[in-house]
């Protein structure tokens, strides 16, 4: 029994190459799927405390610093906030009372991250800038 062609013309259905091809698109496909998985959990995990100073990983982009800092995000009380980065270096008052901390990333202007919370203690915004005064 002879195989039949494929769309193709040139490889059969249930021939070696053509299952040659599909092994290998798969392949390619588990790879670069691997590959966006462990890119996207490795930004998170390239924050770290040396020194009283948070050193932020160079490929962590300052839009995700923004949105969450070693899993401090929005809604987080600040007794985690606590836990996590340790005491701000500078407090500041009402009407967002926010907590200020030395940060610094290689090649960028990033000098502190500023966690401000609302009147329930809880992280409202996360900011970037420079060491005020």
């Amino acid at each position: 029994m002879t195989p039949e062609p494929d769309d193709r013309g040139d490889r059969t259905v249930d021939g070696d190459v053509y299952l040659s091809d599909m092994k290998r698109v798969l392949a390619i496909s588990a790879v670069v799927a691997c590959g966006v998985v462990f890119a996207g959990c490795g930004a998170s995990t390239k924050i770290s405390r040396v020194g009283g100073v948070i050193e932020i990983g160079s490929g962590v982009k300052s839009s995700s610093l923004v949105k969450s800092v070693d899993g401090v995000q929005a809604g987080t009380s600040a007794a985690v906030l606590r836990s996590r980065l340790g005491a701000p270096v500078a407090r500041y008052p009402a009407p967002l009372s926010c907590w200020v901390y030395r940060a610094h990333q290689r090649g960028t202007d990033v000098r502190e991250l500023d966690f401000c919370m609302d009147a329930k203690h809880r992280v409202t915004a996360i900011s970037l800038g420079a060491i005020h005064g």
